[in-house]
């Protein structure tokens, strides 16, 4: 097992009084064998922080791709395409883009947005 250090400690006796016939480091806990069985219980303590801090690092790197929002604010619409939420409001109002009312709110589905980035695309500079 990688990671796992084995040392031999044939024969001494451990806290709880059982034999200890050896030792493994495993991470920052070390694991006994006593009576010829592995403490298990710290393993699977130490197994399952490192799955959990691996799914944490997972999500964090997936962001909010994971569950991404499709309607964005003015402002947030702004932020997506690099531009001011002045020139986002000028992009609406021209009608490149609709807005989409909700209530008294004002939101750009992202869909459009991806849409005029696609549209927009050239291969000349000018």
């Amino acid at each position: 097992m990688a990671g796992v250090k084995h040392s031999s400690h044939a024969g001494t006796t451990g806290t709880s009084g059982a034999k200890v016939f050896g030792e493994a480091d495993f991470g920052r806990r070390k694991l006994t064998m006593q009576d010829g069985f592995i403490n298990i219980d710290g393993l699977i303590e130490d197994l399952a922080k490192r799955v959990a801090a691996h799914v944490r690092a997972e999500l964090a790197q997936e962001g909010a791709a994971g569950v991404r929002p499709r309607l964005l604010t003015v402002e947030q619409a702004a932020t997506y395409l690099g531009r001011t939420e002045e020139a986002m409001q000028h992009i609406i109002a021209s009608g490149k883009i609709q807005a989409v009312r909700i209530d008294r709110r004002v939101f750009i589905d992202v869909r459009d947005l991806d849409r005029l980035i696609e549209d927009s695309k050239t291969n000349a500079l000018r």
